[in-house]
């Protein structure tokens, strides 16, 4: 099964090697262990968009985190991912559901690194 099947509109980290390699090849299955974080709606997206948190991070990190794009930002990759995250919350302008939205991405991040793991972003 594809990944945007399973994890449309939000952040996945892997739990394990298989998982890793089954998102990478987007060939996940409901079994496939990993931490997902559903934007609550597409207004969330849109926000974020707006305000340039996936712009600064693809300036940044070399990445296409776009809409309808799927993305991987690869372990090495993660404390720069952490250190954009953290000034985008402290920096910008942004609600209730986009705060709780980045402060999971956040969480996300920290899992990842932990695990020497992957963020995927499949929206």
């Amino acid at each position: 099964m594809q990944n945007s099947e399973l994890y449309r509109r939000g952040f996945v980290v892997p739990l394990s090697e298989f998982a890793e390699k089954a998102l990478s090849n987007n060939a996940v299955e409901e079994s496939t262990t990993v931490q997902f974080y559903e934007l609550s709606n597409d207004k969330v997206f849109e926000g974020l968009w707006e305000k340039g948190l996936f712009e600064s991070i693809n300036r940044h990190l070399g990445t296409v985190i776009d809409d309808y794009e799927e993305e991987k930002v690869e372990a090495q990759s993660l404390p720069s991912l952490r250190k954009i995250i953290k000034e985008f919350l402290g920096s910008a302008k942004i609600d209730f559901l986009e705060r709780e939205a980045v402060s999971e991405l956040l969480r996300l991040c920290d899992i990842a690194i932990e695990n020497n793991r992957s963020v995927f972003f499949i929206l």
